[in-house]
């Protein structure tokens, strides 16, 4: 499954698969010499279990464990393990909802990307800066049952459902939609793999609040003293701009979410 192929809110699944019980101490994590974090085997730009490039969760992961002192150890999770039980430390990119942070039992670190549901547009369709920029007869490929499905359908643009983010792009691309509702994440991976034939990217959620969110790192089974050490590291990672370097390694621009 490339990268696109994580299918969207696939990190509240994540969400849902870090479990434990009872918290892990600090103290025990550099004791046995390694943390786990949680990663898609098959989904770059956010992981991957081949190649060289292991993809943006799995990188952060690493950098946060290296800033640890301690080993890092990767729980590959997909969605045809939802019903499985893992115990990772780490669970990258969790979107900063509160309630379903709580309901997930999961801390999050400060926030270190801003992202939401961008717009791919086919080669020669400019002039696009937001929705209502969009020709009345375009085509805009959709994520079955998204938001920017919902959105999108109820002020009247002509959309057309797909099942995943490649599939879509490769549509603009190939110039049988005219955009693609789909993350900065997914458009970013695919001009960087596709140099020659770079498709035009409106960030939709600078103008549309509702379709953007910010990640942060979730932290579970680990107590306070772990929880503080991990958001100081991500928050020093902000400053250093090992985040933004580590995006950038995949063709995705870094947004760091407003205070």
């Amino acid at each position: 499954m490339p990268a696109s192929r994580l299918r969207p809110l696939v990190v509240l699944t994540a969400l849902l698969l870090a479990t434990g019980n009872g918290p892990r101490p600090y103290q025990n994590i550099h004791q046995r010499g390694w943390v786990s974090a949680c990663a898609p085997p098959n989904a770059l730009p956010f992981g991957s279990r081949n190649g060289s490039q292991r993809g943006i969760r799995v990188d952060l992961a690493q950098a946060i464990a290296e800033r640890l002192g301690v080993g890092l150890r990767v729980e590959w999770v997909t969605e045809s393990v939802q019903r499985r039980r893992v115990g990772c430390d780490l669970v990258l990119d969790v979107f900063l909802d509160y309630q379903a942070l709580k309901d997930a039992r999961l801390i999050p670190t400060v926030a270190y990307q801003r992202t939401g549901v961008a717009l791919a547009l086919r080669p020669g369709l400019g002039g696009i800066e937001g929705l209502e920029d969009l020709p009345e007869d375009a085509r805009v490929a959709v994520l079955v049952g998204s938001l920017a499905q919902t959105v999108l359908g109820r002020r009247g643009h002509k959309v057309l459902p797909y099942g995943f983010e490649d599939e879509m792009l490769d549509a603009v691309a190939r110039g049988e939609v005219d955009a693609a509702a789909a993350t900065p994440a997914s458009i970013g991976w695919y001009n960087h793999r596709h140099p020659d034939h770079l498709l035009g990217i409106v960030d939709l959620y600078e103008r549309e609040p509702a379709l953007g969110w910010d990640l942060a790192v979730g932290m579970r089974r680990s107590d306070k003293d772990f929880r503080r050490e991990v958001d100081r590291i991500v928050r020093e990672m902000l400053k250093d701009g090992t985040v933004t370097r580590i995006h950038a390694a995949y063709g995705v621009e870094h947004r760091r979410p407003a205070p």
